[in-house]
């Protein structure tokens, strides 16, 4: 099972998100062809999940289309699976064809309904000049929808006629078109703001803009999620009693072993999934001034140890060490405790995957007058000069890190919403780095009374 797909589909989605800025302003005032537009320009990332589609459902071709509206025109931004001729003679096409060349009323019907189809390539009118390219398959299709205006949609074709879309197949495509429907959302959203006067008006609506944006990407994706992550620990639990009443069975063991690991690695790319989606969130949050704090009075040190416990059951491999310069000694803070777990998470998460397998990670935390200090030091590789004068930055990645054991998920903003989440406590955060001997990167918060 391939468990980075939708981490690699996120974090690409993303990077383009950190472009929007610098996108030129579409001078088209109709939704439907603005969104068109945006599409097109699209194409980097475009080929990018396309064959990332390819290569987690084992197909044989993906091609993304956008459609100009109301015409339908239908134009190929990117596609793999193609030799270099088949793909200029798409190319080539694009514009001269339209939705009604291709299928017929009742299936754009269906996809202007927002459906996923299913087809045999002979139900699909291919041109002449490309219609001999390839053998009988089964095609999956899903539109790009915005507004209710069908402008796109991404194919999927299997030469195997005997293996069939799964279930599992059509969600991941649905997820795929409805991020990069909701990238859409935000595109227009920044340009309305970007063209927008500076008055109290334009900036009620930009912000009305980026909430909805907010409440329409935590619904579309946490919820789903959420109990896609449900069903994968109840299936856990069913398959650990099945284990039990199994235990003279050797060759069913395996079997089961397989089959818990599978789940494990679904469970866990789940959850990573639903960090990438929280990242996003949050940082939509803070830049509309929308994020709040649920602050209260705690122990420090007893969010510390919740911390180093859930993450030392998550690394049973890995040594996690925690000192307190004073063992018997309490750290009041009022904190939002779940923010707070946050940036210790993300700390951890960095020393862990920045440091090799045999090296342990120690957590210190000591009272400096009024403030207390939680410092995660590794003995990674270590920040370079560059990367430490950057790293907190929005968007900034390291140039020459890579992550030693896992998909890196940072994306630029984990470190960057850690900063911005200890500032609004009223706390600073700081790095300590060695190029080839290690890192420690520290928050501190003030000590209440």
């Amino acid at each position: 099972m391939e468990e980075t797909t939708f981490l690699e589909i996120n974090k690409s989605l993303l990077e383009f998100v950190t472009r929007l800025p610098g996108l030129p302003v579409c001078q088209i005032s109709a939704f439907p062809q603005e969104a068109w537009s945006s599409l097109t320009q699209m194409t980097d990332i475009g080929q990018h999940l396309v064959e990332l589609v390819k290569q987690q459902m084992r197909c044989d071709q993906v091609l993304l289309y956008t459609h100009t509206f109301p015409e339908g025109y239908t134009f190929l931004l990117s596609g793999c699976g193609l030799s270099e001729e088949q793909l200029h003679k798409r190319c080539a096409a694009s514009g001269t064809y339209r939705l009604s060349d291709y299928f017929d009323q009742d299936v754009i019907k269906r996809l202007q309904n927002q459906e996923v189809i299913i087809l045999l390539r002979s139900q699909v009118h291919l041109p002449p000049a490309y219609a001999d390219d390839f053998g009988e398959q089964v095609i999956l299709i899903a539109p790009l929808c915005t507004r209710q205006h069908l402008i796109g949609r991404l194919v999927v074709g299997r030469a195997d006629k005997e293996r069939s879309f799964s279930e599992r197949d059509i969600e991941l495509v649905k997820a795929i078109t409805t991020l990069i429907v909701l990238i859409l959302e935000r595109l227009l959203a920044m340009r309305k703001w970007m063209e927008a006067s500076a008055s109290e008006k334009a900036l009620a609506e930009t912000n009305q803009r980026m909430n909805d944006f907010i409440n329409l990407t935590s619904h579309e994706l946490n919820t789903p999620l959420t109990a896609e992550i449900g069903s994968i620990q109840l299936a856990q639990h069913r398959l650990q009693r099945l284990r039990k009443s199994q235990q003279n069975q050797p060759g069913v063991q395996r079997q089961l072993e397989r089959v818990e690991s599978a789940l494990h690695s679904a469970l866990e790319s789940a959850h990573q999934q639903k960090h990438i989606i929280n990242y996003i969130i949050d940082d939509s949050l803070l830049q509309s001034n929308s994020l709040t704090l649920n602050k209260h009075l705690y122990n420090l040190a007893d969010i510390v140890h919740d911390v180093v416990e859930t993450m030392q059951s998550a690394y049973p491999q890995r040594l996690i060490r925690v000192f307190f310069a004073n063992p018997e000694a309490d750290y009041p803070v009022c904190v939002d405790r779940d923010r707070i777990k946050e940036v210790l998470h993300c700390f951890l998460e960095n020393a862990l995957a920045y440091s090799s397998r045999e090296s342990a990670v120690d957590v210190c935390v000591s009272k400096r007058g009024s403030e207390v200090r939680v410092q995660i030091q590794d003995r990674g590789s270590g920040l370079s000069l560059e990367d430490q004068k950057h790293i907190w930055e929005r968007f900034y990645r390291s140039q020459g890190l890579s992550v030693q054991h896992r998909l890196d998920l940072s994306m630029g903003l984990a470190l960057y919403l850690c900063k911005r989440l200890i500032k609004l406590h009223g706390g600073e955060v700081g790095l300590e780095s060695t190029p080839g001997i290690g890192s420690i990167f520290w928050f501190s918060l003030l000590l209440s009374k």
